[in-house]
């Protein structure tokens, strides 16, 4: 597996950090995430406070109206219905930060996580990211993202070959080393797992065991939906087509992915969510051990 090679950043009083939140119609979840944003601990004297830029993709309920009220010190950017990925792009572009963090409008970050993250860049990493909690308020069974006993720092790649164990709102990336890897895919599902995906394979990953990220899983979530089979079978010919143009993968790999299909074929009528699919996939051996 070759990785590409960029320079080492130097950290000085003039790095700057943005926060990118893509939103639609959540007004109420919205102002929650932003003042988990707001209530950070402090981080290292030569950052700047974070710049902070929510990308109204199309809302119709009031959204901007909140953020003009309530956190007049927010970057409002609107788009019309580009979707999550695309919307992070049009956020990333416009951001000020040498390093890019994001947050969904339906997550919160716990006080400690800009202060756990940015150590990774202090010390040179190209992208960094934590774990998440997750609430499951679709059938009650929380869990975390990535499990508990497992380490991304060592094998990033080949985990993320299996099952993505990433998520957006745990995740920070050097802005230069976003762009190289030509951002978020536009398509609805599974754009984070292809854009991880591309950044495992030619990237060193700083991993941070702590939790400080939770997230909730709702029946208005992306990961919850009423077309959920076919939704996942489109992500997986995506994902397919997407590893047999990165380093270091074979056909193997992309057997993997086929195997993943024939599950959603056999068993996805029943599934409710994402976390289902993964349950079905740990079960039948399909994800990482």
């Amino acid at each position: 597996m070759s990785q590409q090679k960029t320079k080492k950043p130097v950290l000085a009083e003039s790095t700057k950090i943005s926060c990118i939140i893509p939103s639609k119609n959540r007004k109420n979840l919205l102002a929650g995430a932003l003042k988990s944003i707001l209530a950070q601990h402090p981080v290292p004297a030569f950052f700047h406070p974070p710049e902070i830029l929510v990308v109204d993709d199309g809302s119709s309920d009031g959204t901007d109206a909140m953020l003009r009220a309530d956190f007049p010190e927010v970057i409002r950017i609107r788009t019309q219905g580009i979707g999550p990925g695309p919307a992070r792009n049009a956020g990333a572009k416009a951001a000020g930060g040498d390093i890019l963090f994001f947050l969904d409008s339906d997550d919160i970050w716990r006080p400690t996580h800009l202060q756990s993250l940015i150590p990774c860049f202090v010390k040179g990493a190209s992208f960094a990211c934590s774990r998440a909690f997750n609430h499951n308020l679709v059938d009650g069974k929380d869990f975390t993202i990535p499990d508990t006993d497992v380490d991304l720092s060592r094998n990033a790649f080949s985990r993320m070959l299996r099952w993505c164990d990433m998520v957006p709102s745990a995740f920070a990336v050097r802005r230069d080393v976003f762009f190289l890897a030509g951002g978020f895919p536009d398509t609805q599902w599974g754009e984070d797992w292809l854009f991880f995906l591309e950044l495992c394979a030619r990237q060193k990953l700083c991993f941070v065991p702590e939790i400080t990220v939770e997230r909730t899983l709702h029946a208005e979530s992306l990961c919850a939906d009423e077309k959920l089979k076919q939704r996942i079978l489109t992500m997986l010919d995506r994902l397919k087509a997407a590893v047999s143009t990165l380093p270091g993968t074979g056909p193997e790999n992309q057997e993997h992915f086929l195997s993943l299909k024939k599950l959603v074929l056999e068993k996805g009528d029943a599934w409710r969510s994402i976390q289902d699919f993964y349950t079905a996939a740990r079960e039948a051996g399909l994800t990482a051990p």
